[in-house]
């Protein structure tokens, strides 16, 4: 596996969708992740800037922002 995943103002309300684990999520991200390895090895390395972001985990009382 070898892909580049670019973020360019991607809105983290997409999250809920994506995860059971996140009952909440909002704010702006830019950056950019490689993943390589193979799908039961991923391995991910990049940089990714959160913008006045909040995620609120199902198992967690406080929010993270």
């Amino acid at each position: 596996m070898d892909m580049i995943f670019r973020l360019d103002q991607a809105d983290l309300s997409i999250l809920p969708f994506l995860s059971k684990a996140v009952s909440s999520a909002a704010g702006e991200t830019k950056g950019e992740v490689k993943v390589t390895g193979n799908l039961f090895q991923p391995r991910l390395q990049g940089e990714i800037t959160v913008t006045d972001g909040t995620i609120r985990f199902i198992d967690l009382a406080e929010p993270i922002q």
